[in-house]
């Protein structure tokens, strides 16, 4: 449990909300511990691991927590961090862009200064920082492969072992590839995937499959947005007499990458939905 006592409100959630988790869990028969710094990925390490494998002979349900602190790199925090960005060329503004120079050894156009006033000057600046950012990306090929592929979907086209890999489908791979290029449209997606699941091209469907399975993924807290057109396809699988093929729902990672809203998709609870299917 991500636990940093703020929403998008001005009072904290402890002034509304009584206790901590030792009082919310605890006094149910919960083991409870936590780790005082959620960037502490030693300290939060030890913590899971020893709620995982140490000694548990009454077999009692575990509940860890971790402080954490909203606007972590925003260098806004609390509440004050949620959808609110820095004004243009600000002092916040450049500082957010400092690590990223440090940390790649680049340099922004027009670093620590003022916006220019007049718009294709704006413009420009834009661009070439645009640029900037760019440049990095193709020096770095793994980091590209890391943020394309954020939720994993991809390592079904990849070369594993001796195996070379089916790759991209057409328009940007092969006819023989399996990864279907497309945007993030989760409820389009998983669509697409339970119509190629459905079609059943064995001259006895009643008896076997002949087709495709399918996957489709989405970051763990967005995974409810694949649930209608599965939830309708576990209903066919059920009901209907002919033989069907399988959809895998990933729930992939929630990354940094995920871009000025990343942290809001670090939800742990939206795969819950899961549990909706009968």
């Amino acid at each position: 449990m991500d636990w940093n006592d703020f929403g998008i409100d001005d009072h904290p959630v402890s002034s509304s909300v009584y206790g901590s988790p030792v009082d919310w869990f605890a006094a149910h028969g919960w083991r409870v511990a936590g780790a005082e710094s959620g960037e502490d990925w030693e300290a939060i390490s030890r913590v899971l691991l020893d709620t995982v494998y140490g000694e548990n002979p009454g077999r009692l349900p575990a509940a860890v927590w971790v402080k954490t602190r909203k606007g972590r790199g925003c260098y806004k925090f609390d509440n004050a961090s949620h959808g609110v960005p820095h004004p243009l060329n600000s002092e916040l503004f450049w500082k957010t862009k400092k690590e990223f120079a440090e940390k790649y050894g680049v340099v922004f156009h027009n670093f620590g200064g003022p916006a220019p006033a007049e718009p294709g000057a704006l413009r420009e600046e834009f661009r070439k920082n645009l640029q900037v950012v760019i440049e990095v990306l193709h020096r770095d090929r793994a980091l590209v492969d890391y943020l394309a592929g954020s939720t994993n979907i991809a390592g079904f086209a990849s070369a594993f072992g001796e195996f070379r890999g089916y790759g991209w489908y057409e328009r940007h791979g092969s006819a023989e590839g399996v990864l279907l290029p497309q945007e993030i449209t989760e409820f389009v997606n998983a669509g697409i995937m339970v119509g190629l699941a459905t079609v059943n091209l064995s001259t006895d469907p009643g008896e076997r499959f002949e087709g495709f399975w399918g996957t489709t993924s989405a970051y763990g807290s967005c995974s409810y947005l694949l649930y209608g057109p599965v939830r309708l396809f576990s209903q066919l699988a059920q009901d209907c007499e002919l033989k069907l093929g399988k959809v895998l729902w990933v729930a992939g990672h929630s990354g940094p990458e995920t871009a000025d809203d990343s942290r809001t998709h670090f939800g742990v609870f939206a795969p819950g939905v899961t549990q909706l299917f009968p």
